[in-house]
């Protein structure tokens, strides 16, 4: 068996509020199980308990002002607020100060990086996550490093790729990129939908894969009554206040049901009173806004059905980290139909979709069809990890 040395890096997993470093671990776990040697190069403020207790060889020396949680950046966001309400030159000079800032942590990290991989040969580079900044960032190391084998970049949103850096888009770069580099860059996307778009948008030969998060064994607890999850951090497009009256509806057909809420770091209009509504609720528990790794999966190994009432029209084409965490614990969900994953749901018949205000009445919560929903959801799993092991041509380790 040939072993390979895959350097997993991604600028955006800086803390555990987002699922960008969990998608490292997994990705991290998923090649050390069929016997390769993964190494994380990660953002230099990602929190080490996070990772500590997994067998990783980790390199903390990645440098961006996104998703970093830290007094003195909110301190400068406040500053940016300001100068953007002082019209076209407080805009011009916020953006000018954001573009210093990129290019200086980009050298910074490329600095950094030149260190440790890039004198290896054959160095294969996965990012679980692209946006423009690693698009960036990706243009700087092939311009310099000619020894690097395959760099595979997983796309899970599509927005982050509209937004424009020095006259071009994230889409425009990519192609870029795809164009003078053909065969190092290979693409994956984490929805169908993804692909359909990138398919219109980008105008080489290039290949754009279907690539959902590989799945990964967890241990489920086991529980006497049903417990329908509300887990992970909670966003008013996410159907956050629509939450109340789901309990309610699901209560008139599981009377003895209980519910777990997180709750959110942020605040929104109708998210205090929601707050209220839930705690009036006798069997809601309501979970802290932000949980380590080990609560957070602690919390969704209890429940017997994940519920995620996201919004479709803030959906369009992105997945959903929980219903990937909830597949691997062979937990269904019970979710909104018309969704870029609701395709899979359907496919495997491993959760319900429902529709928006549907009265729920006729939708089947009983725990006597766990089973079914186990043997779909473990055909489901695998069908992810082939996938995987197509993207990365990791034939000879299965």
């Amino acid at each position: 068996m040939e072993k390979r040395n895959f350097f997993i890096i991604d600028f955006n997993a800086g803390n555990i509020i987002t699922h960008h470093l969990n998608y490292v671990i997994t990705y991290g776990l998923f090649f050390q199980d069929l016997g390769h040697t993964p190494k994380l190069v990660l953002p230099k403020y990602a929190p080490k308990k996070e990772f500590s207790d997994q067998n990783f060889s980790v390199e903390r020396v990645l440098i961006s002002r996104f998703y970093r949680l830290s007094k003195k950046y909110i301190l400068v966001d406040r500053i940016h607020k300001i100068l953007r309400f002082m019209g076209t030159v407080g805009k011009k000079i916020s953006w000018m100060f954001d573009a210093y800032r990129d290019k200086r942590n980009l050298h910074k990290s490329f600095m950094h990086l030149e260190k440790i991989i890039l004198k290896e040969e054959n160095c294969e580079i996965i990012f679980p996550s692209v946006d423009l900044y690693t698009l960036e960032f990706i243009e700087i190391v092939m311009k310099v490093d000619k020894n690097i084998k395959k760099l595979y970049l997983r796309i899970n949103a599509f927005e982050p790729l509209v937004k424009k850096s020095k006259g071009i888009t994230g889409i425009r770069l990519l192609e870029k990129l795809s164009m003078n580099y053909p065969g190092k860059i290979v693409i994956g996307c984490e929805t169908t939908k993804i692909v359909k778009i990138l398919e219109n948008e980008i105008k080489t030969d290039v290949i754009i894969n279907f690539l959902p998060l590989p799945s990964i064994n967890q241990v489920k607890k086991l529980t006497k009554s049903g417990i329908f999850g509300f887990i992970g951090g909670a966003k008013k497009r996410k159907g956050f206040c629509e939450i109340p009256n789901i309990i309610k509806k699901i209560d008139t057909v599981s009377p003895n049901a209980k519910f777990l809420v997180q709750q959110s770091p942020f605040n929104w209009e109708g998210y205090p009173e929601t707050i209220i509504d839930l705690k009036k609720i006798k069997n809601v528990e309501l979970l802290p806004s932000v949980l380590s790794n080990q609560a957070f999966f602690a919390a969704l190994s209890k429940c017997d059905f994940i519920v995620l009432p996201y919004d479709r029209k803030s959906y369009l084409s992105g997945g959903s980290s929980i219903f990937y965490y909830a597949s691997d614990f062979l937990i269904p969900v019970i979710t909104t139909s018309g969704l870029p994953f609701s395709e899979e749901i359907q496919m495997f018949e491993c959760g319900i979709l429902f529709e928006p205000g549907h009265n729920f009445e006729k939708l089947d919560f009983e725990i006597s069809k766990q089973k079914e929903y186990h043997k779909n959801l473990i055909k489901y799993n695998k069908f992810r990890n082939n996938l995987n092991v197509k993207f990365f041509n990791l034939y000879n380790n299965i």
